[in-house]
């Protein structure tokens, strides 16, 4: 929800609208009759703008068309002030790079506290930036600032639009670079085919005897939603933002990943991928144990290559576990021990490791969740026991 991209017919708007008529900006209706969802595309009709918006994607590039009604005024509306829940813009930038192209970047903090994500977009159609801050116009080709809005002017006789959205980590140019690399050319079609093609390999990684649809759909739907994360968080030339936000560069045959929930996924999901996609696992591992080189522990709750401390005991511990465990190829076991054997001693929010060090356990009075705490970090404990004992280690086990 970080870069907002929205196709609207009519007069030229800056806002999503007053409280007394919520729709005369760029918002619109729609109809879940008009709506279809798969894995590799997703298509709307937009009912008050009379505009079919369709999509879908590469690892790191989007692809839009928009297919507009004929004999009207059409934008595109970019907005980069707003996006999902409690995450605020710091800064934010817009500029029109050629006739077709645009480039800008939004740097925010909310569930991730100082997330930057850059982006290029490419329109298959010549387009004219006009530039706001918020509902200000303001002139040029450029602007920076905390509410950055672009309204793309497209030409009244265009019926059909492409958009290639590139996102990046690092730079501006790394997302344009993503985009001549994964999708080059405007063949919609192509590029769905081949996404598709990609989930349904990996969604045939298991297959159910059922016949009853309803239910292989949800079950489908279920194992597609365990594989929305971790997210690709490399860029083609193997840049990204590490957790010290540092630009850094990875081995060509290695992929930087983020979102590691790992509260929410280490008791199921991991152990899932571990058996389901265990080619990924030595660049799930590599990229967690990137965290602890730079601030000598694993990640908690990583998004967008930062660690936001939610939720109690350090989760990667057990997922690096289960893959040394497992004999998953590609993972340093001592490395890996070293790394959840310090994790599991040095204290980092929502670790409060000098309490459980003085009782043995957590006091409710001096530490609140403490059933919670106290359950979590022994399994915790148990896991890096159990890699203690098969690295012979005896003492530490």
């Amino acid at each position: 929800g970080d870069l907002l991209f929205m196709p609207y017919t009519g007069k030229m708007r800056t806002q999503p609208g007053t409280q007394d008529n919520p729709l005369s900006g760029y918002a619109s209706y729609y109809s879940k009759s008009d709506e279809t969802a798969l894995p590799g595309y997703y298509g709307v009709v937009l009912k008050t703008h009379r505009t079919k918006v369709e999509l879908t994607a590469s690892d790191r590039v989007a692809f839009h068309r928009y297919t507009f009604p004929k004999n009207v005024e059409k934008y595109v509306m970019i907005n980069l002030k707003d996006a999902n829940g409690d995450d605020r813009p710091t800064d934010t930038y817009l500029e029109q790079v050629n006739d077709t192209t645009v480039s800008g970047y939004r740097c925010s903090s909310g569930w991730s506290k100082q997330q930057q994500i850059y982006f290029t977009a490419v329109f298959s159609e010549p387009i004219r930036l006009a530039l706001f801050h918020d509902s200000i116009p303001v002139q040029g080709n450029v602007l920076q600032g905390i509410d950055v809005k672009g309204n793309v002017i497209v030409a009244s006789d265009v019926e059909k639009l492409d958009v290639k959205v590139g996102i990046s980590p690092v730079s501006m140019e790394n997302a344009a670079a993503n985009i001549r690399q994964e999708i080059a050319d405007w063949n919609f079609e192509r590029v769905v085919d081949e996404t598709t093609a990609k989930w349904n390999a990996e969604l045939s990684k298991l297959q159910v005897s059922i016949t009853d649809t309803v239910a292989k759909r949800i079950f489908y739907t279920a194992l597609y939603h365990t594989m929305v994360q971790p997210n690709t968080m490399s860029d083609v030339n193997g840049e990204y933002m590490a957790a010290d936000y540092t630009t850094r560069k990875v081995a060509d045959n290695e992929v930087h990943y983020s979102t590691f929930s790992l509260w929410d996924t280490f008791r199921a999901a991991h152990p899932l991928y571990t058996l389901l996609h265990t080619d990924r696992i030595p660049d799930f591992i590599k990229s967690m144990m990137r965290q602890y080189d730079y601030y000598g522990y694993l990640p908690v709750w990583q998004l967008w290559g930062q660690d936001n401390y939610c939720m109690i005991g350090n989760h990667s511990i057990p997922v690096i576990v289960d893959a040394v465990l497992k004999g998953v190829a590609g993972v340093d076991a001592e490395k890996a021990y070293e790394a959840v054997h310090s994790s599991s001693i040095v204290s980092h929010p929502n670790s409060p490791f000098e309490v459980w060090e003085k009782y043995g356990y957590m006091p409710e009075n001096i530490q609140t969740q403490s059933v919670s705490i106290t359950l979590e970090q022994a399994f915790d404990d148990w896991c890096v026991a159990l890699l203690a004992r098969k690295l012979g280690k005896e003492e530490d086990y």
